[in-house]
């Protein structure tokens, strides 16, 4: 009886959890996002930063899927980027080869920018604001700059010398790149790390001129949702 009044918790629980990652899918994947960008620095001073870092991509790959599934006209494609790129992750876990990291760059790549564009028109087609589709706009901002960085980690495989800055370590090259990701999509650029090279020069050009666009566009298109929303209160309120 016990046992039976265990499983029929458990259950429950999973069924909850589930209801709430279905329900606020895009949350799920702020936080997710959120927690790759603060836990992986940490993971590079232990010893097992390198399988830390596959763990952590592989949640955003699951939760990326996840948020964009509501999309029905494309969830197999979806599901089948996101399953190679979750066993390439893992493959690069085992397999310390360039060949491989290129591959997993690559596929990594894919997802992001499907995800990335799926979520983008959800939450800029959608006729009424709330707390999931702040947190879709925050999502894809993040999201902009880890896509940024595996981009970054691929030209610095094909051109080793694109970067000044960077280290070697597969682990510190990540962090390196999603912290010159980040300052450049926000405009930052403290320029210890530097691009070196015209391919790394026009992409991280292009990285800060697409991050200024976001947010002008994001502004206006809920300040444009606000307005109708307040519009139709007031008709409301007036008839």
């Amino acid at each position: 009886m016990i046992t039976s009044k265990v499983e029929r918790c458990v259950m429950s629980i999973t069924t909850y959890i589930g209801d709430l990652a279905r329900e606020y899918r895009l949350l799920v994947l702020l936080c997710v996002l959120i927690g790759l960008m603060t836990f992986t620095p940490i993971a590079e001073l232990q010893s097992y930063g390198h399988a830390a870092l596959t763990i952590a991509l592989v949640l955003v790959i699951g939760a990326a899927v996840n948020a964009a599934r509501e999309h029905v006209s494309v969830p197999i494609t979806v599901i089948v980027v996101g399953l190679t790129a979750a066993c390439l992750q893992l493959v690069s876990l085992f397999f310390d080869q360039t060949v491989v990291e290129i591959s997993n760059n690559i596929s990594n790549l894919i997802l992001l920018l499907l995800t990335t564009s799926l979520i983008l028109k959800r939450v800029l087609v959608v006729e009424a604001s709330n707390f999931d589709t702040l947190c879709g706009a925050a999502a894809i901002y993040l999201m902009l700059g880890i896509t940024w960085a595996s981009f970054f980690n691929l030209i610095s495989l094909v051109y080793p010398d694109a970067f000044l800055g960077l280290r070697d370590d597969v682990l510190e090259r990540w962090n390196d790149l999603m912290y010159f990701s980040f300052t450049t999509l926000t405009t930052l650029g403290y320029g210890d790390i530097t691009p070196s090279n015209t391919v790394a020069r026009i992409w991280a050009t292009l990285e800060a001129v697409t991050g200024t666009l976001y947010l002008t566009i994001l502004v206006a298109r809920l300040v444009a949702i606000y307005s109708r929303e307040h519009a139709v209160r007031t008709d409301a309120r007036d008839g």
